[in-house]
C-alpha cells in the first residue's frame, strides 16, 4: 500500500504543537500567579511579605521569562503584590514608632508635673513658717451642709489632725479632720462650721469669715463706714495664731448694706474649687 503524502499536512502539525505550546504557557502562567499570590497572602498574615517578596519576584522572572514580552508583565503583577505586603509591614512598623513616640510624650509630661509640683513646693516652704507637704486632692463629697476633699497623704508622711491645706498661692482651702496611714480628709473653710479670724486686705475693719456651703462664704461684722468693695480679698488676720496674717481666704462678689443694720452684709466666695483639682500643699509644723 502506497500512502501519499498529503498537502498541507506539516503546516497543521505545526499549527497543533503552536496551540500545545501556548495552552501550556498559559497553564504555567496561572500556576505561576496563583502560586505567588497565595504564597504572598500567607506569609503577610504573619509579616514575612516582604523577607519572601524577592524569592517570588525571582521565581516569577525565570518561570515567566522563556515567553517574552509577556514576562514584564507578569513581572510587574507580582511586584504590586509584593508592595502590598511590603506597605502593610510599613503600617505596622509606623504604628509602632507613633505608639512609642506617644508614651514618650506621656513620660515628658509627668515628668515636667512632678517639677512644676516640687517648685511650687519649695516657693511654698520659702514663704511660709512651717514645713510644708505637697498633696493631691483624690476626692470630694459633702457630709450635711460641710465639703470635704480627700488627699492621698497620710499619718505615714506626717499628717495630723488640725493641721492646714493651702494652694500655692499661699491660699486656704481646708483643716485636716481625719487622717489614715496614706489618706486623709480636709473639710473646706466654705463649710458652715469653719470659722476665722480676718481682716479685708487694704481695709483697717476686722471681720469674721464663715463659711456659706458650696464654695461661698459669709463676711460678718464689716461696719457701714467700711469702704469694702467687690473684688476685695478676705485674708486672715493675726488672731489667727497658728496660720499668722496674710493667708487668703476669698474674695468679696457682693456688698450690700441693711436696713437699721450696723453692718454691711459680705458675701465671699473661696479660692479654691474642688471641681478643678490642683496641687495642695499641707502645712506640717508651725
Amino acid at each position: 500500500m502506497i500512502f501519499r503524502k498529503r498537502r498541507g499536512s506539516h503546516k497543521r502539525f505545526i499549527a497543533s504543537v503552536m496551540r500545545s505550546a501556548h495552552s501550556s504557557r498559559n497553564t504555567y502562567i496561572a500556576v505561576m500567579i496563583a502560586g505567588a499570590l497565595f504564597l504572598l497572602l500567607f506569609f503577610n498574615v504573619w509579616g514575612l511579605a516582604g523577607l519572601v517578596g524577592g524569592g517570588i519576584l525571582r521565581a516569577a522572572t525565570s518561570v515567566a521569562g522563556p515567553f517574552g514580552a509577556l514576562s514584564e508583565r507578569i513581572t510587574g503583577l507580582v511586584v504590586s503584590v509584593v508592595n502590598i505586603g511590603g506597605a502593610a509591614e510599613n503600617a505596622r512598623t509606623l504604628r509602632d514608632l507613633l505608639s512609642e513616640h506617644e508614651r514618650d510624650d506621656a513620660r515628658i509630661g509627668v515628668l515636667e508635673e512632678e517639677n512644676a509640683f516640687l517648685r511650687m513646693s519649695l516657693r511654698m516652704q520659702e514663704a511660709l513658717p512651717g514645713t510644708t507637704l505637697a498633696a493631691r486632692q483624690v476626692g470630694f463629697f459633702r457630709d450635711g451642709r460641710d465639703e470635704f476633699i480627700v488627699l492621698d497623704r497620710g499619718s505615714r508622711d506626717g499628717v495630723a489632725v488640725g493641721q492646714y491645706v493651702l494652694m500655692a498661692s499661699s491660699t486656704l482651702v481646708g483643716k485636716i479632720v481625719d487622717v489614715g496611714a496614706r489618706q486623709s480628709k480636709a473639710v473646706l473653710i466654705s463649710s458652715p462650721s469653719q470659722v476665722f479670724q480676718a481682716s479685708i486686705v487694704g481695709k483697717e475693719a476686722e471681720v469674721i469669715s464663715r463659711g456659706n456651703n458650696i464654695g461661698e462664704l459669709v463676711v460678718d461684722f464689716v461696719p457701714v463706714s467700711s469702704a469694702a468693695a467687690v473684688g476685695d480679698v478676705i485674708a486672715t488676720n493675726a488672731k489667727e495664731e497658728r496660720l499668722g496674717a496674710g493667708i487668703g481666704i476669698g474674695t468679696v462678689v457682693e456688698v450690700r448694706d441693711i436696713e437699721s443694720n450696723v453692718f454691711r452684709y459680705v458675701r465671699a466666695r473661696s479660692f479654691f474649687n474642688p471641681k478643678h483639682p490642683m496641687p495642695l500643699f499641707i502645712l506640717l509644723f508651725l
